[in-house]
């Protein structure tokens, strides 16, 4: 919806058709999307239909350089005032109050989260993705916020007339949100579980006696066994009993002691 950080896809996965509408160079005249404006978090300004107006959010490299964008040299071109801060980063001026997100929110880089006033785009949602740079919830700008941002880009952007122009009138009254939502999740496996087999039937031990008379009499077929009548029936074991030993009688040799 309106006010919602999103993302804005670089220029090397849009489609060709994606490319020579938004990209590439017509008449001599310029692209509508810079290359450089990829790639970046961007603020829904507006939307209809399959389109929306947006512009982008960005650190402009304050990590290597720790200046805000109107002190660095390859910004010094544009004026101070044309940029907006969000609550946390340094402000331009004391005449424009924070660009501020909903209570409990902030940018990956809370210090570092600058606007340009001075472009704006309108681009196909196909090219919109969800900013996934922080945990949670969509970032959101306030309300207060969003027209504030709203009024001072209508006043001063330069290619504000040329983005409405791209609005159709029946896209501007459509009010169905935009498809920011993530990729869908995979679909189940196609692998079906199998049925359980049924449990093999447990051995039930030898057939009855009467079924025996059955069974072939040659003793030389492998699948021949004697009938119960024919077993040898045990034996009691043997227990062996020794002999008793002799005893000697005789007297004891002389000169000899035990």
């Amino acid at each position: 919806m309106e006010g919602d950080i999103a993302f804005l896809r670089h220029a090397s996965t849009f489609s060709d058709a994606e490319k020579a509408s938004l990209i590439n160079r017509s008449a001599g005249k310029k692209g509508h999307l810079p290359v450089g404006a990829t790639g970046h978090p961007i603020i829904v300004l507006q939307y209809g239909g399959d389109k929306a107006l947006v512009t982008t959010v960005s650190s402009y490299a304050w990590d290597q350089r720790r200046l805000a964008p109107w002190n660095q040299q390859g910004h010094q071109r544009k004026a101070r005032d044309d940029f907006r801060a969000f609550s946390g980063s340094e402000r331009p001026n004391h005449v424009r109050d924070w660009l501020r997100l909903r209570p409990g929110q902030q940018f990956p880089k809370p210090e570092a989260s600058w606007v340009y006033a001075q472009c704006a785009y309108v681009v196909p949602l196909s090219v919109i993705g969800r900013f996934d740079k922080v945990k949670g919830s969509v970032l959101r700008m306030t309300d207060e916020s969003l027209r504030d941002l709203f009024a001072h880009m209508e006043a001063s952007c330069p290619t504000w007339s040329d983005c409405q122009s791209r609005f159709s009138p029946a896209a501007s009254a459509s009010t169905s949100a935009p498809a920011f939502a993530p990729a869908p999740v995979a679909a189940a496996s196609a692998f079906a579980l199998q049925p359980t087999p049924p449990p093999r039937p447990r051995f039930q031990g030898p057939p009855p006696s009467s079924t025996w008379s059955h069974q072939p009499r040659n003793p030389w077929d492998s699948n021949w066994r004697k009938p119960p009548s024919l077993l040898a029936a045990p034996t009691a074991p043997t227990i062996a009993t020794a002999s008793p030993a002799k005893v000697d009688s005789r007297p004891p040799a002389s000169g000899l002691s035990w």
